[in-house]
């Protein structure tokens, strides 16, 4: 039996855009190849081809994208730049964060399964 693999979610240019402070953290190459599948509409295999890769690594880059996509779609969360005075910078950071957001730079909360796995060992 075949494995079923179901087509990637497909992005407007102009989404792509609006989405790319999400991506930051992921290299150029793995955003560049993703767009080609996710935006372009491109198969991975044709991808692979153009970029010399395997489909596995063209799958790779689609699926790391889709997960921090994802995160972010998931949290009901759109980026915003704004430009402020330097005095009202924490205070703006500090706003976002009480809404839920997530602000550019900080560190991600430590998993809750080692918080508990720690619990359970000091019992």
């Amino acid at each position: 039996m075949t494995a079923q693999t179901k087509d990637p979610v497909k992005y407007s240019a102009a989404e792509w855009e609006q989405l790319q402070p999400a991506l930051r953290s992921l290299s150029v190459s793995t955003i560049s190849t993703a767009q080609q599948v996710l935006v372009e509409g491109r198969s991975a295999p044709d991808v692979a081809k153009e970029l010399g890769c395997a489909r596995q690594t063209v799958h790779a880059a689609v699926k790391r994208v889709r997960a921090r996509l994802e995160k972010y779609e998931a949290a009901e969360l759109a980026p915003v730049l704004v430009w402020v005075p330097q005095e009202a910078v924490e205070a703006v950071k500090d706003h976002a964060r009480e809404q839920g957001g997530v602000v550019e730079g900080d560190k991600p909360k430590a998993k809750r399964k080692k918080a508990t796995k720690a619990a359970a060992k000091a019992k």
